[in-house]
């Protein structure tokens, strides 16, 4: 082995150093995620009226058959063990992604190996730098369907990245992984319905890996406009250009776009400059290690189909939300777009990687290098208020051990501690009070009825004064 070959496998080792580091530094807050409203109103609903409210969840208004089967199973958990196992759940969830990618791209004996790896962990990685995570990855009711949607889109794509599937087990494995991105949120769903359409106009036949998941995807498909949508009666603004319009909605998302990829939806983004930096590096890195890692070329209809749902997917959650909503809503919609745009540089990189240049233009030390500087632009920024959030950790686990004690207990005061508000994990938008449970908005309400109780205090959790 040469020594340049060397050295650069040693930068692609770094770099996946980096990327599990950026995303073990993020689990690390893991036990700061947090129950909100939905919880304590979903998981009551289910302790009181038992299968029937499941029933009537899943297809008046969440047709998410797995990521709710995970929800209810997740329920009996914390009812067994009398605690909120935020973080063991959400755990199982960030194992499905980071692990689920993992082994579908990276082959320990492969040619290629390191920069297989390198790109597997990448790809996590800079979902998590997205600038506002808490409710697609800290939060229970939005972490099981986007999570594990994504877990399916990013298995798949890495499966037919690196091997278009010719035998049975591939078949498999990319068809298993689009029924699960299908079935557990509507944005999976969609990326299902651009990617199977585009391969079964490419091929002009049914294969049963991509057609199955495409007639599951129609199905679930109908669920929301013969209720949920069929039941919104009131838009969540008051202007109603796209509430409930098709054509208007489907204008607005396209005139989004721009503001979607360079403004800052939510909290201060890297600004335009940096934003297209960072997509810069990002591509020419992938593409660089995806010509070091997997040399042979995949046929260009799975990588217009993998671009077609990916960006289905995309457009098709924003069309969904003005419709629906009236407005570009939420936090969670966009970190996913976020992580669909990574994936869609992705795709780009490997197709850009079948070009025929020469070795000495594409050296294998380069593509983990770009790869770590397109990290950087985003860790840059994150960074302090990682540390600052790890800080608060051991005052949120107090406050929610203190909730759960006092408020299951009848025979003390009902008082409700929020958590703290850090930089990543952002907390929650409840307001201090006493509150009634008929006076209470819905989400306290949500909580009295779960635990029993008909008054609470909430306030805000007492300083962590430990050394």
């Amino acid at each position: 082995m040469g020594r340049g070959l060397t050295l650069s496998r040693w930068v692609a080792g770094l770099a996946s150093v980096l990327f599990a580091a950026i995303v073990l530094a993020h689990a690390a807050l893991l036990p700061r995620g947090r129950w909100d409203g939905d919880e304590y109103l979903n998981f009551a609903g289910l302790r009181d009226q038992g299968f029937g409210f499941a029933w009537r969840r899943l297809y008046q208004w969440s047709p998410r058959p797995f990521s709710e089967a995970a929800l209810w199973a997740y329920d009996g958990a914390v009812t067994l063990a009398g605690t909120p196992l935020v973080a063991p759940f959400l755990a199982l969830l960030w194992l499905a992604l980071v692990g689920g990618g993992v082994l579908a791209l990276w082959h320990p004996r492969a040619p290629g190996a390191p920069w297989r790896l390198t790109v597997a962990l990448c790809v996590p990685a800079m979902g998590l730098l997205a600038s506002l995570v808490t409710e697609m990855f800290y939060w229970p009711m939005a972490a099981a369907p986007y999570l594990l949607s994504t877990s399916g889109i990013v298995v798949a794509t890495f499966r037919l990245l690196a091997d278009h599937p010719t035998t049975r087990r591939a078949r498999w494995v990319c068809g298993l992984a689009l029924v699960l991105a299908a079935g557990s949120s509507e944005t999976g769903l969609f990326f299902v319905l651009g990617f199977s359409a585009i391969l079964v106009l490419a091929e002009r036949r049914f294969a049963a890996w991509y057609a199955l998941p495409l007639l599951l995807a129609a199905l679930l498909l109908a669920e929301p406009f013969a209720f949920r949508v069929a039941t919104a009666t009131q838009p969540l603004v008051p202007d109603q250009t796209y509430f409930h319009r098709l054509l208007p909605s489907a204008l607005g998302a396209l005139h989004d776009i721009p503001g979607e990829l360079f403004g800052e939806p939510f909290v201060p983004g890297p600004g335009p400059l940096w934003f297209s930096v960072g997509a810069a590096l990002l591509f020419l890195g992938f593409c660089l290690c995806l010509r070091s890692g997997l040399p042979d070329p995949v046929p260009w209809r799975y990588l217009l189909a993998l671009a077609g749902g990916i960006l289905a997917s995309a457009l098709g959650s924003m069309i969904a939300a003005l419709y629906q909503y009236g407005l570009l809503c939420c936090g969670r919609h966009y970190t996913f777009r976020h992580g669909l745009l990574v994936l869609l540089l992705l795709v780009a990189g490997r197709a850009a990687a079948r070009l025929k240049l020469p070795a000495q233009m594409c050296p294998r030390i380069v593509g983990p290098l770009l790869l770590m500087a397109a990290a950087s632009v985003g860790l840059s920024p994150r960074l302090p208020g990682l540390i600052g959030d790890v800080g608060l950790l051991r005052a949120d686990m107090r406050a929610s051990a203190a909730n759960w004690a006092t408020l299951r207990d009848p025979a003390t005061a009902p008082v409700f501690y929020l958590p703290a508000r850090g930089a990543v994990v952002t907390g929650l938008d409840w307001l201090p009070g006493h509150y009634t449970k008929d006076d209470a908005p819905w989400f306290v309400a949500a909580m009295l009825t779960y635990f029993g109780r008909m008054e609470v205090d909430v306030v805000p959790a007492p300083p962590d004064k430990s050394p």
